[in-house]
């Protein structure tokens, strides 16, 4: 599950990935689009994400039970604002199914 849901995001704002399981799974945010990986639970909203441009993002969910590996995942694809209000860069989103 990627949260907080909401239709702005901010230049700082963290977007957070959750999911259950026991073991308690491991979390990778992914650029879909470059193949960038990020470790943890979390992906930081910054300017140089890709200004003007929508990108999308893939996080997984990892673990292992019982020697066999299960992966959970979901993306969102983010529209970044060209230019700023007042300084401040904004995106929008979309959960992709």
């Amino acid at each position: 599950m990627i949260s907080p849901i909401k239709t702005t995001y901010y230049n700082g704002d963290i977007i957070y990935c959750s999911a259950s399981g026991n073991p308690t799974p491991m979390y990778e945010w992914i650029d879909v689009d470059t193949g960038y990986r990020v470790n943890g639970p979390t992906l930081i909203v910054d300017d140089g994400s890709g200004e003007g441009k929508a990108k999308t993002y893939r996080c997984n969910a990892e673990n292992v039970v019982s020697g066999e590996k299960k992966i959970a995942s979901e993306d969102i694809k983010v529209h970044i604002a060209i230019g700023s209000l007042f300084g401040l860069h904004f995106i929008s989103f979309s959960i992709c199914k």
